[in-house]
């Protein structure tokens, strides 16, 4: 008797908190299966990755001003128009297919045809980079560039100059881009030793024009020792 009235004891004041308990789990079991339904009705989120330049052109998707990013769009066909200031318009239609990333890469050409913009702005060429993969405009531009400014890519270029007083010294060419004082892509710099500025610059254009580079195409910056 004394076993059986524990027992009732037991339920009687241990039932509420039983109660809880299972409540809880009943509401965890229950909150995860409609995340897991929810996640595996759409596994993939549907992207729009945008990528165009020139960056400071104005991008409507639809009606909607876009930045260059990745942003998510319902599934559907959407209108894009693009502009800006010394640059051809453009105006065509996107599919966004759903549980997918969508690629939308483009550019604008400038009115005169010239693409110098594009070769002063390190941001927009690596845009055009990224687009010449799948653009064969921007792929000939692309090589174009690279052929034309080779100079960027060939350096560092180290070469032995002789001083007016017939001493051998080292000139070093470098790529300058990250230079704070670069305002586009096209930037070197020129260092080494130097008893006349003069015959160290005069110098150093003898050495790059033998080498065929052109360096008025380029910001040069030069430093001394």
């Amino acid at each position: 008797m004394r076993v059986r009235g524990l027992l009732e004891w037991a339920v009687g004041h241990f039932k509420p908190a039983m109660i809880v308990i299972w409540g809880l789990i009943v509401a965890f079991i229950s909150s995860a299966i409609i995340i897991n339904i929810v996640a595996n009705a759409n596994p993939n989120s549907t992207i729009m990755n945008l990528s165009f330049a020139p960056s400071t052109a104005i991008v409507k998707v639809s009606g909607v001003e876009y930045r260059n990013g990745s942003y998510e769009l319902a599934p559907g066909t959407y209108h894009i128009e693009a502009s800006a200031e010394g640059f051809e318009d453009k105006a065509f239609d996107i599919n966004i297919e759903n549980g997918k990333s969508n690629d939308v890469l483009f550019y604008l050409e400038t009115t005169s045809g010239d693409m110098s913009y594009y070769e002063r702005s390190n941001v927009d060429l690596k845009t055009m980079r990224l687009i010449a993969k799948s653009d064969e405009s921007a792929k000939v531009f692309i090589e174009s560039y690279d052929k034309k400014y080779r100079l960027i890519t060939d350096t560092p270029i180290k070469e032995t100059y002789i001083t007016p007083a017939g001493y051998a010294n080292e000139m070093r060419i470098t790529n300058a881009r990250s230079d704070k004082r670069c305002k586009g892509t096209l930037c070197i710099l020129i260092s080494g030793y130097a008893a006349s500025e003069s015959s160290f610059k005069m110098q150093a254009i003898k050495m790059l024009t033998s080498r065929g580079y052109n360096i008025n195409d380029y910001e040069v910056f030069y430093e001394y020792k």
